[in-house]
């Protein structure tokens, strides 16, 4: 996984933070370097595969 700052990037509407994952690789796009620094920092323990799930990233936001 890769998490980026991209403050143009329109993978995401402006402001939020963007992912796309194909297979076993993702993106993670954010607008600024403070919340690429906290996304990695919290999706680091998720596998790429569970990246996408509706419960699997909430519960390590909250």
């Amino acid at each position: 996984m890769s998490v980026v700052t991209s403050a143009a990037s329109q993978i995401a509407p402006p402001s939020w933070a963007g992912m796309v994952v194909l297979g076993e690789s993702a993106l993670v796009t954010t607008p600024t370097d403070r919340e690429a620094e906290v996304l990695r920092r919290i999706l680091a323990g998720i596998p790429t595969g569970s990246l996408t799930s509706s419960e699997a990233v909430p519960a390590v936001l909250r």
